[in-house]
This record gives C-alpha cells, structure tokens and sequence, in this order.
C-alpha cells in the first residue's frame, strides 16, 4: 500500500531526448526511445535514438476526423471476410469459376448474418462481395467462349 501513494505523490520522471513520461517513478530508462532518465547531459546520439521511437500519442477516437467511417476490413463479418477471399482466388484464370460458387454462398451467408444481426455497412459490403463475384463468374464464362468454343466453332 505504500508503494501505491509513494508513486501517485511523486512526478513522472519525462525523458530528456524524446520528451515521453515514465511509467513509474524509479524507472531508469525510457520506454520509448531507451535513454537513461536521470542522466540530464547533452549526447549527441539523443536526437538520433528519439527520432525513431517517438512516443504513441493517440487522439481519442471522438477528435480524430474519420471517426465516422470504419476501414473497409471492419465492416465485413466473418462469411463476407471468407467471400472476399474467395474472390481473390477467382481471379485465376481457368480454376477461378469455382471459386467464383465459394464466393457469392459465402457472402450471402454474411448478407444473411448482417440483416440478422442489423448491420447496415456490413450488409452493403456483402453484397458487393455476391456482385463481384456474379461479374467475376460472367467474365470467366466470356473468357471459356472466347478460348474455348469459338475456336471450335471456326
């Protein structure tokens, strides 16, 4: 117990390179870029040790300007995110029609979960990802016409 009020009575020792606060009041390094706290003499290689580790300062997610839209990854549900694989691999050239089938179950299946669970961009990135992969499946059928049957057609 009296190590808790021994440390909230003492300051936060800050570094003298890199300017972060210390986690505790006996530490002897900085987290951040590694100087040793209670040394206050000028060393040439602070500037340079500092400029690679500054310290994480994060705004709250209420200041920062994007916080009304997600990344794109985080508005897919696990089925959408599995679709969306699938149409990575449908991008290969003759194997890629099966994989264009794995990806419209999949991202229906994350619709269905979305509408279930009410989620609005969710859903929109599902079916984008059913869009996708109707187009993919369209663009390999064009390809197998023109590689395959209009030669023997000819």
């Amino acid at each position: 117990m009296g190590h808790a009020d021994e440390s909230s009575a003492t300051a936060l020792p800050a570094c003298p390179a890199c300017g972060a606060q210390a986690r505790r009041a006996s530490a002897r390094y900085c987290g951040c870029c590694g100087r040793h706290l209670r040394e206050r003499d000028y060393c040439p290689a602070d500037s340079l040790r500092a400029s690679y580790r500054w310290p994480a300062v994060v705004p709250p997610r209420a200041q920062r300007a994007d916080a009304r839209v997600a990344p794109r990854w985080q508005r897919r549900n696990e089925w959408t995110a599995r679709g969306y694989v699938f149409l990575a691999y449908a991008l290969l050239p003759v194997v890629g029609v099966a994989f264009c089938a794995c990806a419209v179950v999949c991202c229906a299946a994350g619709l269905r979960e979305a509408k279930r669970a009410g989620r609005a961009t969710v859903a929109v990135e599902a079916r984008r990802g059913v869009a996708y992969a109707v187009l993919l499946a369209g663009a390999h059928a064009l390809l197998w016409l023109f590689v395959f049957a209009i030669p023997v057609w000819l």
